[in-house]
């Protein structure tokens, strides 16, 4: 019999102890997130084609919880879900306020159906928002060879202040530029290489004709010019 009671008091004080326990948490959870709510998001970075929508989502519809409890990765991660977003680094700061630092990809090219090229060569969807892109059309697999081509093309574009308009890397590694100008150059090689080649005879060719449509620079030791 004292058996029986030294046990039930044991489950009674074992039950108290686990009650109160619960009502510590709940009142701590409580306390966590009625006393310390997050009255202010900054938003931070290069955020140029990020729309408005994309940020209010996010911050409505997956922040979940106080000051201590919200979940800093699961806001990471769900930034990371939007497209132009390169990289996230998100932090509290005491009392109210969490603190979101993005930074955008940079699209260098379109690829057509909604996809853009960044400059390090990921592809992610996106809205061009920026007509003066060039237009590429190359296979998912070339798409690095590609921006190579692209880089590589730079400094003849700038030097004779001409813009990229299109690229077309064909399987075999040719690849096609189309110029602000109209015209259109195509090279079988090395692409820096020939260009530099290119440049040292451009003068003497917009004598010779200055409405040229296309250089083909695929012919050993010659250029076809239309």
């Amino acid at each position: 019999m004292l058996d029986n009671i030294k046990l039930v008091n044991r489950l009674s004080f074992l039950v108290l102890i686990l009650a109160i326990t619960l009502l510590v948490v709940s009142f701590s959870y409580y306390a966590l997130n009625s006393w310390f709510k997050i009255n202010k998001i900054v938003v931070r970075g290069s955020v140029s084609n990020l729309t408005y929508n994309d940020l209010t989502y996010t911050i409505k519809n997956k922040l979940r919880g106080g000051f201590f409890t919200l979940n800093i990765d699961v806001i990471k991660r769900e930034f990371e879900k939007i497209p132009w977003v390169k990289k996230v680094h998100v932090e509290r700061l005491f009392p109210d306020t969490i603190n979101v630092d993005i930074v955008e990809n940079k699209a260098v090219a379109n690829l057509g159906n909604g996809r853009l090229l960044s400059e390090e060569a990921l592809i992610f969807n996106g809205n061009d928002k920026n007509s003066e892109l060039p237009i590429f059309t190359v296979p998912n697999n070339k798409v690095s060879n590609a921006l190579t081509a692209y880089k590589d093309s730079e400094m003849f574009m700038g030097k004779h202040e001409l813009k990229l308009k299109s690229l077309v890397y064909s399987v075999g590694g040719v690849v096609k530029l189309g110029l602000s100008n109209g015209m259109t150059i195509t090279i079988c090689n090395d692409i820096s290489k020939e260009l530099v080649k290119l440049d040292m005879y451009w003068n003497q060719l917009q004598q010779i004709e200055s409405n040229i449509i296309s250089i083909n620079m695929c012919y050993k030791d010659a250029l076809a010019i239309k």
